[in-house]
């Protein structure tokens, strides 16, 4: 499985934990040697892999993963990227792999006086998705096997409100 967006490996780890190789990847070395030090303390350093890397240029082999998670990744990633990422996570997908995904709904509030789907702030893009758009783009590639939505509300107050999709790639067209 893979973990774009990595961070401290926890995904890739449990996944490990539960008889999958676990791949993480991120753009940030500190994290992954973060997730490196966490895989070691847990005891699956052996069959989880982490390396620093580009989810618009994934440093895999085409079709080698069964599941890919995206827990917080694709939200912050610009609109003109969108079909950039899919294809990239497309190309190391198996042909009935799994995708996992979690984003911000159109709900959601920790950017107070919001008042459009997307906003840059504190360094970074966010963009706040709405369920019909979720379908339309990834509804071609996958068939969409349930959409959830999650609210919930930080230590710090902060109003989180997620979506979180699991959908099954679709057997990939042939070309003519």
């Amino acid at each position: 499985m893979l973990d774009l967006g990595c961070d401290d490996g926890m995904n890739a780890i449990f996944f490990a934990r539960h008889g999958y190789e676990g791949h993480g990847v991120d753009s940030h070395s500190e994290t992954i040697k973060r997730a490196r030090a966490f895989a070691s303390k847990t005891g699956v350093s052996e069959s989880t892999h982490f390396r620093v890397g580009d989810v618009f240029n994934l440093p895999y082999p085409e079709r080698f993963f069964d599941v890919v998670i995206d827990f917080g990744c694709f939200h912050h990633i610009h609109k003109t990227k969108w079909n950039e990422y899919l294809q990239s996570i497309l190309r190391v997908m198996k042909p009935d792999a799994f995708l996992m995904l979690t984003v911000y709904n159109s709900r959601d509030k920790h950017v107070p006086n919001r008042t459009r789907q997307y906003v840059t702030h504190q360094g970074h893009y966010d963009y706040f998705f709405s369920k019909k758009e979720i379908k339309e783009i990834f509804e071609n590639d996958f068939d969409i096997i349930s959409l959830i939505e999650e609210n919930l509300v930080t230590p710090t107050g902060l109003k989180h409100s997620f979506y979180h999709v699991y959908m099954r790639r679709k057997a990939p067209r042939e070309e003519f």
